[in-house]
């Protein structure tokens, strides 16, 4: 699954290149980093202190991520 995930991330990405699809690539990342981030990232389970940070990163990052995709697609 992870891997369906990476690819259709690749080819959105790609596609932001693309003038008239750029739209619609950015908000389809951006839907595509809601349940990746929820699901790839429960700082809030984590063990360890490490962990817990490591994946707050990751969190936080997405989090961004999320917004960028949000600017591009203008939504």
């Amino acid at each position: 699954m992870s891997r369906v995930n990476g690819l259709m991330m690749m080819l959105a990405a790609l596609a932001l290149q693309i003038g008239p699809l750029r739209r619609l690539s950015a908000l389809l990342l951006a839907l595509q980093l809601i349940p990746v981030t929820y699901v790839g990232h429960r700082f809030w389970e984590a063990e360890s202190d490490q962990e817990k940070m490591t994946q707050q990163t990751h969190f936080l990052k997405n989090v961004s991520l999320l917004g960028a995709a949000l600017a591009l697609s203008r939504v």
